[in-house]
């Protein structure tokens, strides 16, 4: 899941983002990609390629709706009561 959530960080910042679709226009799928990097030593890096991840546009709403309710700020009911 890490490796997962790093993609979709990386993708959304620095637009990596492709969208498959058919012939209607409508997408259907969501590519996202990350430079692979390897440590090198000495504070440097070297790109290997690139980490992929394809979903369908309905699971990753799913996966945005849960998500939203993850980082949702929770509300206690205690404090909601007013005098």
């Amino acid at each position: 899941m890490r490796c997962l959530i790093r993609i979709l960080r990386n993708a959304l910042a620095h637009n990596n983002i492709v969208a498959f679709g058919d012939n209607v226009n409508e997408i259907k799928k969501l590519g996202f990609f990350s430079e692979k990097k390897t440590k090198t030593g000495n504070n440097c890096t070297t790109k290997d390629g690139y980490l992929v991840l394809v979903i369908d546009t309905t699971a990753f709403q799913t996966f945005l709706k849960a998500w939203f309710d993850v980082i949702a700020p929770q509300t206690d009911s205690a404090n909601d009561e007013q005098p």
